[in-house]
Protein backbone atom coordinates (compact mmCIF):
# COMPACT_ATOMS: atom_id res chain seq x y z
CA UNK A 1 0.00 0.00 0.00
CA UNK A 2 2.67 2.34 1.21
CA UNK A 3 4.88 1.70 -2.24
CA UNK A 4 1.76 1.86 -3.98
CA UNK A 5 0.98 5.63 -2.83
CA UNK A 6 5.03 6.44 -3.62
CA UNK A 7 5.00 5.43 -6.90
CA UNK A 8 1.57 7.22 -7.45
CA UNK A 9 3.29 10.06 -5.90
CA UNK A 10 6.24 9.84 -7.95
CA UNK A 11 4.02 10.05 -11.48
CA UNK A 12 2.61 13.04 -10.48
CA UNK A 13 5.94 14.67 -9.55
CA UNK A 14 6.43 13.38 -13.29
CA UNK A 15 3.66 13.99 -15.17
CA UNK A 16 4.03 17.68 -13.13
CA UNK A 17 6.81 18.34 -14.64
CA UNK A 18 6.49 17.35 -18.22
CA UNK A 19 3.24 19.48 -18.07
CA UNK A 20 4.90 22.64 -16.98
CA UNK A 21 8.43 22.52 -19.16
CA UNK A 22 7.49 24.83 -21.93
CA UNK A 23 8.19 24.20 -26.09
CA UNK A 24 10.63 27.31 -26.78
CA UNK A 25 11.42 27.98 -30.61
CA UNK A 26 15.54 27.74 -30.16
CA UNK A 27 17.46 29.51 -32.64
CA UNK A 28 21.14 29.87 -32.99
CA UNK A 29 22.87 33.27 -32.45
CA UNK A 30 26.28 34.49 -32.05
CA UNK A 31 27.52 35.34 -28.38
CA UNK A 32 29.43 38.84 -29.30
CA UNK A 33 30.39 39.96 -25.47
CA UNK A 34 29.33 38.99 -22.16
CA UNK A 35 30.48 40.77 -18.65
CA UNK A 36 29.91 40.27 -14.99
CA UNK A 37 28.45 43.00 -12.86
CA UNK A 38 28.39 43.28 -9.26
CA UNK A 39 25.53 45.00 -7.54
CA UNK A 40 28.00 47.67 -7.02
CA UNK A 41 29.24 48.13 -10.30
CA UNK A 42 31.23 51.40 -9.48
CA UNK A 43 33.55 49.68 -6.86
CA UNK A 44 33.28 45.93 -7.96
CA UNK A 45 31.50 45.17 -4.04
CA UNK A 46 29.03 45.76 -1.89
CA UNK A 47 29.63 46.67 1.49
CA UNK A 48 26.44 48.19 2.34
CA UNK A 49 23.40 50.13 1.56
CA UNK A 50 19.96 49.00 0.01
CA UNK A 51 19.94 46.29 -1.77
CA UNK A 52 16.35 45.66 -4.24
CA UNK A 53 14.55 42.28 -3.24
CA UNK A 54 12.28 40.50 -5.22
CA UNK A 55 8.62 42.69 -6.11
CA UNK A 56 10.36 45.88 -5.54
CA UNK A 57 11.05 45.44 -2.00
CA UNK A 58 14.42 46.77 -0.45
CA UNK A 59 17.01 45.72 2.62
CA UNK A 60 19.38 47.82 4.65
CA UNK A 61 22.28 46.30 4.90
CA UNK A 62 24.84 47.30 7.14
CA UNK A 63 28.63 46.26 8.24
CA UNK A 64 30.23 46.74 11.63
CA UNK A 65 33.32 45.17 11.97
CA UNK A 66 32.88 41.56 11.34
CA UNK A 67 29.36 41.80 11.46
CA UNK A 68 26.67 42.03 8.61
CA UNK A 69 23.12 43.49 9.53
CA UNK A 70 20.25 42.87 7.12
CA UNK A 71 17.31 44.82 7.96
CA UNK A 72 18.73 45.50 11.45
CA UNK A 73 18.97 41.65 12.02
CA UNK A 74 22.66 39.60 11.89
CA UNK A 75 22.95 37.79 8.67
CA UNK A 76 23.37 34.14 9.16
CA UNK A 77 25.93 33.23 6.89
CA UNK A 78 26.96 29.51 6.37
CA UNK A 79 29.81 28.03 8.75
CA UNK A 80 33.10 28.97 7.47
CA UNK A 81 32.29 32.17 6.02
CA UNK A 82 33.43 35.39 7.92
CA UNK A 83 31.91 38.86 7.57
CA UNK A 84 34.72 41.40 7.43
CA UNK A 85 35.55 44.30 5.19
CA UNK A 86 37.99 42.65 3.37
CA UNK A 87 35.61 40.22 1.42
CA UNK A 88 32.68 41.90 0.32
CA UNK A 89 29.08 40.76 0.31
CA UNK A 90 27.72 40.27 -2.87
CA UNK A 91 23.86 39.67 -2.60
CA UNK A 92 22.99 39.97 -6.54
CA UNK A 93 25.09 39.60 -9.33
CA UNK A 94 24.28 40.53 -13.20
CA UNK A 95 25.64 39.18 -15.76
CA UNK A 96 24.80 41.08 -19.34
CA UNK A 97 24.80 39.49 -23.02
CA UNK A 98 25.12 41.04 -26.08
CA UNK A 99 23.90 37.95 -28.77
CA UNK A 100 23.33 38.74 -32.58
CA UNK A 101 20.39 36.57 -33.57
CA UNK A 102 20.68 37.09 -37.92
CA UNK A 103 20.59 41.10 -38.58
CA UNK A 104 19.18 41.64 -34.69
CA UNK A 105 21.55 42.51 -31.73
CA UNK A 106 20.04 42.38 -28.40
CA UNK A 107 21.60 42.84 -25.24
CA UNK A 108 19.79 41.10 -21.80
CA UNK A 109 20.74 40.98 -18.34
CA UNK A 110 20.49 37.97 -16.24
CA UNK A 111 20.16 38.41 -12.43
CA UNK A 112 22.30 35.77 -9.92
CA UNK A 113 21.58 36.15 -6.15
CA UNK A 114 23.19 34.24 -3.59
CA UNK A 115 26.24 34.38 -1.31
CA UNK A 116 28.48 33.44 -4.01
CA UNK A 117 27.05 33.67 -7.85
CA UNK A 118 29.47 32.74 -10.18
CA UNK A 119 29.06 33.91 -14.28
CA UNK A 120 27.23 31.81 -16.35
CA UNK A 121 30.14 29.61 -18.26
CA UNK A 122 29.57 30.79 -21.99
CA UNK A 123 32.06 31.28 -24.56
CA UNK A 124 32.44 34.89 -26.56
CA UNK A 125 32.37 34.47 -30.21
CA UNK A 126 30.95 31.34 -30.18
CA UNK A 127 27.59 30.23 -31.15
CA UNK A 128 24.86 29.61 -28.48
CA UNK A 129 20.89 28.51 -28.49
CA UNK A 130 18.68 31.30 -27.30
CA UNK A 131 14.77 31.33 -27.64
CA UNK A 132 13.14 35.07 -27.20
CA UNK A 133 9.48 35.57 -25.88
CA UNK A 134 8.76 38.90 -25.36
CA UNK A 135 10.83 40.59 -22.64
CA UNK A 136 12.68 37.46 -21.75
CA UNK A 137 15.65 35.76 -23.47
CA UNK A 138 16.79 31.73 -22.31
CA UNK A 139 20.01 31.06 -23.49
CA UNK A 140 21.92 27.67 -22.84
CA UNK A 141 25.44 27.70 -21.43
CA UNK A 142 28.27 25.73 -22.58
CA UNK A 143 27.46 23.19 -20.11
CA UNK A 144 23.52 22.57 -21.36
CA UNK A 145 21.97 24.89 -18.46
CA UNK A 146 19.20 26.74 -19.67
CA UNK A 147 19.46 30.12 -18.28
CA UNK A 148 16.68 33.34 -18.17
CA UNK A 149 17.66 36.86 -18.90
CA UNK A 150 15.72 40.64 -19.03
CA UNK A 151 16.05 41.91 -22.48
CA UNK A 152 17.58 45.49 -21.81
CA UNK A 153 17.68 46.55 -25.67
CA UNK A 154 17.09 45.10 -29.17
CA UNK A 155 18.64 46.60 -32.15
CA UNK A 156 18.14 46.43 -35.98
CA UNK A 157 20.85 46.83 -38.53
CA UNK A 158 22.47 48.96 -35.94
CA UNK A 159 19.36 51.03 -34.98
CA UNK A 160 18.23 51.06 -31.54
CA UNK A 161 14.73 49.85 -30.72
CA UNK A 162 12.97 51.35 -27.59
CA UNK A 163 12.36 49.40 -24.68
CA UNK A 164 10.83 49.43 -21.95
CA UNK A 165 12.02 47.20 -18.79
CA UNK A 166 10.68 47.12 -15.17
CA UNK A 167 12.35 45.58 -12.55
Amino acid sequence: MRKNLILLLLLILAWTVLLSAKDRKWQTGKLLSTDWRPEDSESGSFHGGTVAAEGGATSEVTRTGREVRVNGKPFPGPAGIEASNSAPLHLREFQRYVIRLGDTVYTAQESVRGLHPKPTPVTDGADIKIAVEKTKLYLIDDQGKEHQATILKKSVDGVSEPHVVRM
